[in-house]
């Protein structure tokens, strides 16, 4: 190809690249390279020049590494014969660059030794100012631009390399000089490397812990001209390093803005390979701020996308971020998912698909060119054991740790393997060498601005402090920790700070942690002692347990204050704080669950006895397992699935067990429910093939004390029906047959009723009303919003824009409401909040006063709800509202619902939503 030629072909690969038409210009600048192969003059031209790097730099981008390595190593054989050994030198310096780029760091070192300019091998080569000043003079390069390209992009890929084996100081040092090498220059060729050194530069000052001057580099007021970042390539990692800092420096929602607008770059431009990385590191942020589900979504289709490029290098990457992924949900770690409500589960939440078991080792290979993440992947490991409390496996993994990255002068590592280390002392009960280990990674973090890091430090702290018992030290620890997560979440957006926040120990679930190990250590002994000393032991373990369970119960009512009033002493109804009893109905058995970041507490209460499990299921795991099974029951698809669902939540939740364990005579089960097992029916659990409901009355309970049972002085009726619709709500042409129907029956049981439909149902006398009343029937639509749960509610009102709000409900005095029905879809839906809160319908509404509410979990088929509604008031009237709910339960597991002799009412969808919560033991 002839000069003028060349020229032109490389015009119009450069305009190709100006339009951002990527994929053309790299096999435009291919053709060229391909085409000048075999000419003498090739490697003397600045186009030659450009053309590789070009070449190179867009490979790495669309993983084109095969492609483009062949091609510059046949361009370095052909150089070398034709005697331009300069030129070869400058190909084989891109060699190395996308082996750099392929993560093949042994083969980038090997490209960069074969050197011929370079005189001296790497690990003798100087790094220091006065070396690299040495290795130039004695070098005797001619004063040529080739020169200064061959030296400026040499000093290029030396940074990298020394970067991604730990070594930041001399990184940046010989970043520095390549730096000053292409602005000491008036070449345009030279002067394109700027943007890429001071990448290089930035990377090694932000891996070693110099957030200020990695801000410097990536900030260079250089970078407003509008083609100083016209490579890509160069773009798209100033954002991803942008990213890391923010990362790294606890500004979580700007870094999740930078990663997701580098995914949107690389999928605007097809860039594969960058893409793929793209995802993994978004999805790494997106487990860091608890949403795992949508990060293991990004890294099953980035595995899949490495995989048909057949990249096993970002195969493997993607893997092991997915166990990342499942060990952060199903470890000790508190980065996980918040849980869906039922709404937004049966409404399009995806199914958690089975995420496998986790390896002894997850990370046998990682990125070897991202040193700080090699050391995160690595570490990892040592976090599992440590969750796991693995105590030797532990030691071993942080010796080989120490080893392995003793070499780094990165302040970031060495103060995490500090942190690590004090992690294993404080587990093992050496607390003061864990209080100087936590003390010095602290002031570490604080220097260099990590913040998330501090936050841990700060909590490990708290705890290491407490156990040495300096209570005033600790609690100031715990206060900075709380100081510091909310600086962390505040960086976030609403919807974001909500998921981050939901699954932190909060002070309260770690004073309940240490509360139940206590209660574990007192219980094991006492079953090894003699008869009359067990006697003894048991009944102060039952007086602890009770204590215990008590304080749940308080903490659950306090909270209810902060999430629907701002006052935690605001629904202080003294009904509702009962004790725990010595003795239990003979018919009745609580069971009841309390949901910790790493484990489940199950107690069983009968007769005398409380017998407590611990179950160590993690909150996340729980929540997957929920997800699953309403997913499953919605999706339409074959029954058994949604049965295999139940029954691996039911074997989670040890339940078989626990119904084997209940004596014969008991024929009524209180379940105390937790976190997203609200939103689960349990009369549906199967118990020997066979669901719950067939032998038991089943009540959702919101405390362990039992409800103290009161009898209104006076019964008065209360049917709403607001099934006009309007204002985006659909109307319910069933609302007013329904309320006619309970109407009807109302004063057929002698209850004076006032009926309240449309206009007339208006906010204002719908809460009159409600205080006034014993029996209370809604026929409405539900409104929730995740953002907004405490202005969650029930639309009243004719135009469909008044809504009676949980915040209202919660202020209302309801002591006289005996029974409130909700015939309302989603009206039993609950929010799990940061904090422990939980929002629901049903729950305001005891907690207001009222003694039982029947309300439904997930939308119920207009043709089965009618029906169902009529035969559980039939059955009312000579049954307990429990017992009326389960017989009209079992007519539909026996497909012997009136008027319903066409449709299937066996499966739970058509049943189990109908929830009974409080006494149940309430009539008429």
């Amino acid at each position: 190809m002839a000069g003028a030629d060349v020229r032109d072909s490389f015009a119009v690969a450069e305009d190709q690249f100006e339009r951002e038409d990527y994929r053309n210009a790299f096999h435009s600048y291919r053709g060229i390279l391909l085409a000048r192969l075999e000419e003498p003059a090739i490697g003397k031209t600045t186009v030659d020049a450009l053309a590789v790097e070009r070449l190179a730099d867009l490979a790495t981008l669309f993983g084109h590494y095969s492609a483009a390595e062949d091609l510059l190593t046949a361009l370095v054989h052909w150089l070398h014969t034709a005697g331009n050994g300069s030129a070869a030198d400058y190909a084989l310096i891109k060699v190395a660059a996308v082996r750099f780029a392929r993560n093949r760091l042994n083969g980038a070192r090997r490209a960069l030794e074969e050197l011929s300019s370079v005189g001296v091998p790497l690990d003798a080569f100087d790094c220091t100012p006065d070396g690299l000043q040495r290795w130039e003079r004695d070098l005797r390069c001619p004063d040529t631009e080739l020169s200064w390209l061959l030296r400026s992009r040499f000093f290029l890929e030396l940074s990298k390399l020394l970067a991604a084996q730990g070594l930041y100081q001399p990184s940046l040092t010989i970043a520095t000089r390549g730096l000053a090498l292409a602005e000491g220059t008036s070449s345009d060729v030279v002067r394109r490397a700027i943007p890429a050194l001071m990448l290089a530069a930035a990377t090694a000052s932000l891996e070693r812990g110099d957030f200020r001057l990695a801000r410097r580099y990536l900030q260079d007021e250089r970078a407003d001209q509008a083609d100083f970042w016209r490579n890509p390539a160069w773009s798209v990692r100033r954002l991803e390093l942008r990213a890391k800092l923010q990362l790294l420096s606890g500004d979580l929602g700007a870094a999740r803005v930078s990663l997701e607008a580098v995914l949107a770059t690389c999928v605007n431009h097809g860039f594969d390979s960058a893409g793929a990385r793209a995802a993994m590191n978004l999805a790494h942020a997106l487990i860091i701020i608890n949403q795992t589900k949508t990060a293991f979504d990004l890294l099953d289709a980035a595995e899949r996308q490495a995989r048909e490029a057949e990249d096993n290098t970002a195969a493997v990457r993607a893997a092991r971020l997915k166990q990342l992924a499942m060990l952060r949900s199903q470890s000790l770690a508190d980065m996980v998912a918040i849980t869906p409500s039922v709404t937004e589960l049966w409404l399009g939440e995806p199914s958690c698909e089975d995420l496998g078991v986790i390896a002894d080792d997850p990370i046998d290979t990682a990125a070897p060119t991202d040193f700080l993440a090699l050391f995160e992947d690595r570490a990892l490991l040592a976090h599992q054991y440590l969750a796991t409390r693995n105590w030797p496996a532990a030691r071993l993994s942080i010796d080989e740790l120490q080893q392995t990255f003793a070499s780094t002068d990165s302040m970031i590592v060495v103060s995490r393997l500090l942190t690590l280390e004090s992690m294993l002392q404080y587990h093992t009960r050496d607390f003061s060498t864990a209080r100087e280990g936590f003390t010095e990674a602290l002031a570490a973090f604080r220097e260099l601005g990590l913040l998330p890091d501090e936050w841990q430090a700060q909590r490990f702290l708290g705890w290491t402090l407490k156990q040495l018992g300096q209570r005033a030290d600790a609690e100031r620890a715990v206060e900075d920790a709380n100081r510091t997560l909310e600086t962390l979440a505040n960086s976030l957006t609403r919807e974001d700070r909500a998921t981050f926040r939901l699954n932190k120990w909060t002070a309260d679930e770690e004073y309940l942690a240490g509360q139940l190990t206590a209660i574990e250590s007192l219980a094991h002994p006492a079953m090894a002692t003699r008869w009359w000393r067990r006697v003894a032991t048991i009944w102060r373990l039952r007086r602890r347990m009770a204590a215990f369970l008590s304080h749940i119960d308080r903490h659950q009512r306090l909270t209810l204050g902060r999430a629907t009033t701002g006052d935690s002493a605001a629904l202080g109804e003294p009904h509702r704080d009962g004790h725990i009893p010595w003795r239990l109905r003979r018919n009745s058995a609580v069971i009841g669950f309390l949901v910790l970041p790493d484990r489940i507490l199950v107690a069983r209460l009968f007769g005398w006895r409380v017998d407590l499990f611990v179950r160590p299921i993690t909150r996340v795991l729980l929540r997957q397992l929920v997800a699953d099974w309403h997913t499953r029951l919605v999706s339409g698809g074959p029954p058994r699935e949604a049965a295999a669902a139940m029954e691996r939540l039911s074997a989670a939740l040890g339940l078989e067990a626990l119904i084997d364990g209940l004596p014969a005579r008991v024929r009524h089960l209180r379940v105390v429910t937790d976190d997203s097992l609200r939103g689960v029916p349990f009369a549906a659990f199967e118990h020997h093939g066979r669901p719950l409901v067939e032998r038991y009355t089943t009540t959702a309970a919101f405390a362990w004390a039992p409800d103290q049972a009161k009898s209104a002085r006076f019964e008065a009726g209360l049917v709403i029906g607001s099934g006009k619709g309007g204002h985006d709500v659909t109307a319910l042409p069933q609302a007013r047959v329904e309320v006619d129907f309970v109407a009807e029956w109302l004063t057929k049981h002698r209850i004076p009723t006032t009926r309240l439909d449309d206009e007339q149902a208006s906010h204002a006398a719908v809460a009159a009303q409600l205080a006034a009343s014993t029996h209370v029937h809604i026929a409405s639509h539900g409104v929730f919003h995740p953002d907004r749960p405490d202005c969650s509610g029930l639309i009243v009102g004719g135009d469909g824009r008044e809504v009676l709000s949980v915040r209202d409900i919660a202020a209302l005095n309801l002591s006289n409401l005996q029974l409130v029905v909700l015939s309302a879809c989603w009206s039993a839906d609950n929010f799990v909040l940061p904090g422990r809160y939980v929002i629901s319908l049903p729950y305001v509404l005891w907690r207001a006063g009222t003694r039982s509410v029947v309300a439904a979990l997930w939308e119920i088929d207009d043709r089965i709800a009618m029906p169902f509604m009529r035969r559980f008031y039939t059955l009312l009237g000579a049954e307990s509202a429990r017992d009326a709910l389960r017989l009209t339960q079992l007519e539909c597991v026996g497909n012997r619902l009136p008027a319903c002799a066409l449709i299937d009412t066996s499966d739970p969808v058509c049943w189990s939503g109908f929830q009974l919560y409080g006494d149940g033991r309430v009539g008429r």
